[in-house]
């Protein structure tokens, strides 16, 4: 799109800078940072930890979604097929038995 798409969430690591191309994973689409906006303000860069709205152009809004993550295309982030977790249960109302289709969600501590 030639206006952009804005998509907002924490920097995890490293920096974003307006003008970088970036890979959206998972998939292997790419888009422009055209903006990184913090709070009302418009910067030229964020920075690790910083909550920030990035208007991104050159990519269809089908192909971001919850949990998409941006990356440098060289050091994409790793997709997993499987993995082994500890899982914490509070307040359970249905009992959790093995086969039970659950969905995870990243959370953090504080």
């Amino acid at each position: 799109s030639t206006s952009g798409i804005a998509v907002s969430g924490r920097v995890g690591g490293g920096l974003v800078v307006a003008g970088e191309r970036l890979r959206i994973v998972p998939g292997d689409e790419h888009a422009t940072v055209k903006a990184v906006d913090s709070d009302g303000d418009a910067l030229p860069w964020a920075g690790a930890g910083a909550n920030v709205t990035l208007t991104l152009t050159g990519v269809a809004p089908v192909a971001l979604g919850i949990g998409s993550v941006l990356c440098r295309a060289a050091s994409a982030v790793p997709l997993a097929t499987s993995f082994v977790a500890r899982i914490i249960v509070f307040d359970v109302q249905i009992p959790i038995t093995a086969g039970t289709s659950v969905s995870p969600r990243r959370g953090r501590p504080g």
